[in-house]
């Protein structure tokens, strides 16, 4: 189920819950994702505080001497204003290198569009779009929700379109940037080779970067 109420977005499967906010600088926060919350008027409850800036942290503008970036659970996050850590997308123009994707619109689809040339999961419950713009860069960020109920899933896609005329160079694009608290918190990743797949690899998530990927065609 897709519930909007206000600038607040809940998304709802049989037992789990997404909860987005467009916040006051026009960002889209992940302001809650976990067991299933019950439709409510008000969300405040889950709704990240952050009266004042810490220590060297760098405020978004002088408007808002209270939002810091760096120390919010961006849906989407990028390089440039402020937010030091490992960004989502990563490109090369010659109009700005620093992107600051804001709210723009929003859509409830029955069913989340094909993707051209990449398989798309069929038989979804609906899907929300939201979509994100930087009119500086001249780019267009469009994230795509898809709701699977009965298997408790939410996929997650992102379409960067360049809205100008000259060239740009997608470095790096994710399709999901997941922040989430410090609960000792495990991994959990499946790797193998052909005829032996499926192996079982759990670990802690410990402060720092670690990579999961196939260079050479194993899992």
């Amino acid at each position: 189920m897709i519930t909007k109420i206000g600038s607040l977005f809940h998304l709802s499967t049989a037992h789990t819950s997404l909860i987005l906010r467009v916040d006051e600088t026009g960002h889209l926060r992940n302001e809650y994702y976990g067991g299933f919350l019950p439709p409510a008027e008000n969300y405040d409850f889950v709704i990240e505080k952050s009266p004042y800036p810490h220590g060297t942290e760098v405020i978004y503008d002088e408007d808002h001497p209270e939002t810091v970036l760096d120390s919010a659970s961006l849906e989407y996050g990028v390089h440039g204003k402020g937010d030091f850590r490992e960004p989502a997308l990563i490109v090369q123009s010659t109009r700005n290198q620093v992107l600051d994707f804001v709210y723009e619109s929003d859509e409830t689809l029955d069913h989340i569009p094909d993707l051209d040339g990449l398989p798309t999961p069929h038989h979804d419950d609906g899907c929300l779009k939201i979509t994100l713009i930087d009119k500086v860069a001249q780019l267009k960020l469009e994230l795509f929700y898809g709701l699977y109920s009965e298997a408790d899933v939410i996929s997650k896609n992102a379409i960067v379109t360049n809205l100008g005329s000259a060239p740009v160079t997608l470095d790096k694009v994710m399709s999901l940037q997941l922040d989430l608290d410090n609960r000792n918190l495990e991994l959990l990743t499946l790797y193998g080779g052909w005829g032996a797949e499926n192996h079982v690899a759990k670990r802690p998530l410990l402060p720092g970067i670690y990579v999961n990927d196939s260079k050479t065609g194993n899992s």
